[in-house]
């Protein structure tokens, strides 16, 4: 009897999960262990942690309605050779994952030797993420009618899987960045439905105007990125119960409905960014514009001290710190870190983008590659933003709590001098601690040098070409 196979990548949840919906073979569900793909520059011990966290999740999910997750360890392609000469399979189920580079190209190897035994592949899509060929004119018409389907339910799932007879799973042996994290997010669905409920309950509130600085955005924020990345909560479950609270708050509380409204745009916001990627592979590696090839620096010294929080400029290494230890920032600041990479320490987004996406417990690569180029200024369609960290540092931490809290030497240092550390007079120097570091650029020059630089090459003629072509393929239409 040959049997179908359900493969868990990025979708480590029981509700909403169309991998689930029944059909006539015997059942085999696993999830993969792949210690290859945790050697790669952007993935970390904290995105394991987390994943470990919501397989024991899911596993118990699945056992509470009789199914039962086999979890393996190994390359893929060679465990899927092993599973059909034991067992044969007929058919696999899996998400259709918009990965980085190494799950491409995986991807490929697996889907040649499906190919090659006659094997048929469903992979079902992320929410409005279409594959192939398609006109973007209509992509957010087809999203939205991905999105309001109704949610599915342990009722249309099959009903038994197999056991297989393995030896226990290996864990990864080795992170190519193990940085701790001691702050960071838990993993699974039962974390993600709280969060989920105290958003809509009270934490989202002030979320549109308290999203912006690093104090509010930690509880303000709705925390579920995390869960959405690692598919422990269906975008298609968060909106709908936002949807559903924004109808309840109708007419009582404005303010709570336009903070909700935001939060469901950021839904659509997110499968957009990951188009860009499926429509795209090479953008994890490669300029959306080749104009900007061979423009930036790949220095070491200044990428350690960036990544590190020692670059002299108290709230950027703030910001760092803070992301090293939870493992998530809020999006200003995250866009802040990326331009002064790019702009302040003049560095190429290819070299700087893998380290900073091994920091975040959420990583997401259509997002994070997208959104480093556009901070960096080569997708050649969206505005050139260059962000000021000493004016952030005052409008977003005024009186320095932020700073202080999470660079404790700085507890009785003056205000001023932690908004704008490059005018310290040598007097003031006395009221620093001995390790204090000055600023490592000035930011104002390099602001200017780098502006300069990416404005010439905006006012070439093919540059406007080009820039054209990019938008009718990426560019977000209302």
């Amino acid at each position: 009897m040959l049997n179908h196979v359900i493969w868990f990548k990025k979708n480590l949840r029981v509700v909403d999960n169309a991998t689930l919906l029944d059909s006539k073979y015997p059942k085999i569900l696993i999830y993969i262990i792949e210690p290859q793909l945790w050697l790669q520059k952007d993935m970390s011990l904290r995105q394991w942690e987390f994943t470990l966290e919501s397989l024991k999740d899911l596993r118990n999910q699945l056992s509470s309605i009789n199914l039962h997750l086999n979890i393996l360890s190994g390359d893929a392609l060679e465990i899927f050779k092993d599973i059909h000469l034991k067992y044969g399979i007929k058919k696999v189920t899996s998400e259709q994952e918009t990965g980085i580079n190494w799950t491409y190209q995986r991807d490929n190897r697996i889907g040649q030797f499906f190919k090659s035994e006659k094997i048929a592949w469903q992979e079902i899509p992320h929410i409005g993420v279409i594959r192939g060929k398609h006109n973007r004119d209509n992509w957010a018409k087809n999203f939205h009618k991905e999105i309001n389907k109704p949610i599915l339910t342990t009722n249309d799932y099959f009903k038994s899987s197999k056991i297989l007879e393995i030896p226990n799973f290996q864990h990864p042996q080795q992170f190519y960045d193990s940085t701790p994290c001691p702050e960071r997010q838990k993993g699974g669905n039962e974390n993600a439905t709280k969060l989920l409920k105290t958003f809509l309950d009270f934490r989202g509130e002030n979320y549109q105007i308290e999203m912006s600085s690093p104090i509010s955005a930690e509880q303000s924020c709705s925390r579920l990125s995390t869960h959405f990345a690692f598919g422990t909560m269906s975008t298609r479950v968060a909106f709908h119960e936002a949807s559903h609270r924004q109808k309840e708050l109708q007419g009582t509380n404005k303010n709570f409905v336009r903070s909700i409204n935001s939060f469901l745009s950021r839904l659509h916001w997110r499968s957009h960014f990951i188009q860009k990627l499926e429509d795209e592979p090479s953008i994890q590696d490669k300029n959306f514009i080749s104009i900007y090839d061979n423009l930036r620096d790949e220095d070491e010294i200044k990428l350690k001290a960036w990544i590190e929080g020692r670059t002299g400029i108290p709230f950027i290494d703030a910001c760092m710190i803070y992301l090293r230890n939870h493992g998530w920032i809020n999006f200003r600041m995250r866009a802040m870190l990326a331009s002064f990479a790019a702009y302040n320490l003049w560095l190429d987004w290819r070299f700087y983008a893998p380290h900073l996406a091994a920091l975040f417990t959420d990583f997401e690569p259509g997002i994070h590659y997208s959104q480093v180029q556009m901070q960096s200024g080569t997708t050649g369609i969206n505005a050139i933003r260059v962000y000021n960290p000493y004016k952030q540092s005052e409008d977003q931490d005024p009186k320095g709590f932020f700073i202080r809290k999470n660079i404790p030497k700085f507890q009785e240092v003056p205000l001023n001098l932690l908004h704008y550390p490059e005018n310290i007079t040598p007097f003031e120097e006395q009221l620093l601690p001995n390790n204090w570091i000055k600023p490592m650029v000035n930011v104002n020059q390099t602001s200017k040098f780098a502006k300069d630089r990416i404005f010439s090459l905006r006012k070439m003629t093919n540059h406007k070409i080009l820039a054209k072509s990019v938008y009718i393929k990426h560019g977000s239409r209302k």
